[in-house]
């Protein structure tokens, strides 16, 4: 009894984690119900300054104008300006590796890591936006 619990645990956690299929896939990956509607403006607030580019934010804002027509965004630091879509990035100073978190909320997503980490997080969100008709959006999710 024990086991078969255990191999439908594994079963429902491994099909979560697929549905989302990213590549490379995270360490771990907590899908929740309902999905962020990307509006515009799109806030793009940081708690510090990047020292070497800026973490993928400009190749981000590229991506989502070429692929789903989103160009108007507000960049700024550290305060919510209450706009539909937030997303707030926290550099982690102290973390030296390329690791990254991605809190997908329902009006906001957040990030936290390394300027590299950052730069891989935003590559993992472009992977999990979709467009349906005329919406686009992302699973509210937890990764790390």
């Amino acid at each position: 009894m024990k086991q078969t619990i255990t191999v439908f645990l594994l079963f429902i956690f491994t099909n979560s984690i697929a549905q989302l299929n990213l590549t490379p896939m995270p360490n771990n990956v907590v899908v929740g119900k309902g999905n962020l509607i990307l509006k515009e403006p799109i806030g793009i607030i940081t708690n510090d300054a990047f020292e070497n580019g800026d973490g993928g934010i400009s190749l981000f804002k590229n991506f989502l104008t070429s692929n789903y027509k989103i160009s108007k965004f507000k960049t700024g630091n550290t305060n919510s300006y209450g706009l539909p879509t937030e997303v707030f990035i926290e550099i982690d100073k102290a973390n030296t590796t390329e690791a990254y978190s991605i809190d997908v909320q329902k009006n906001s997503i957040k990030i936290k890591g390394s300027e590299k980490g950052i730069f891989y997080a935003f590559e993992t969100l472009k992977q999990l936006i979709t467009k349906n008709k005329n919406v686009v959006s992302l699973p509210l999710c937890k990764i790390k």
